[in-house]
């Protein structure tokens, strides 16, 4: 804003601490308001304009779990250089991996930040490996993202900021997987209804 900046509670703990600290805050004018709401237009429009194409006729979910099987995966992860860069500004993928270092005179354990798209992510004892393709990678990938994450807390872990889709080096569009296996899924339902009259 041009004037200051606008702060607006957005839980009930954002609520207690501005009113705790009423005395910083002043009244918003009403010019600030509406040039914060031409500038929420603005920014909607654009986001419209930049991710029609990408409209789904599925819900991001079931398109990804009932896609498991689909080539989708495999197909969009050819051009994956493995770069980690999705993962790596992601605000919400949080992987770790434990390893053991020597110090001087003890053993450490050390926890890293990791990324479900390195080759080694899934890598166990013995040298086996679940998700050794990169397609299998991707696609764990957005099983957590949309599947195994919503089911066991109830939220979803992509926020749509599209960081991945600007740092990606290897052209690897999420809404591009998203849309392929949402067409999929609704092209399947309809081929079933067409079966069923």
């Amino acid at each position: 804003m041009a004037d200051g900046y606008i702060v607006q509670a957005g839980s009930s703990k954002g609520k207690r601490f501005l009113s705790a600290h009423a005395a910083l805050f002043g009244d918003v004018p009403d010019a600030l308001l509406v040039e914060r709401d031409k500038s929420r237009d603005a920014v909607q429009e654009q986001l419209e304009r930049a991710n029609a194409d990408f409209e789904l006729t599925a819900r991001a979910p079931e398109a990804v779990e009932q896609g498991y099987e689909s080539d989708v995966f495999d197909e969009r992860a050819e051009t994956c250089v493995e770069c980690q860069a999705c993962t790596r500004v992601c605000p919400t993928c949080h992987c770790f991996y434990l390893y053991d270092t020597k110090q001087q005179d003890y053993f450490g354990k050390m926890k890293m930040w990791d990324s479900c798209m390195r080759v080694g992510y899934a890598a166990v004892a013995g040298g086996g490996n679940p998700r050794q393709l990169l397609g299998d990678r991707l696609r764990h990938r957005l099983m957590h993202k949309f599947v195994y994450f919503m089911e066991r807390y109830g939220v979803d872990m992509c926020v749509g900021c599209g960081r991945c889709v600007d740092a990606e080096a290897g052209d690897v569009d999420i809404r591009v997987v998203l849309k392929r296996l949402s067409d999929e899924l609704t092209d399947k339902g309809k081929a079933v209804a067409k079966r069923a009259k």
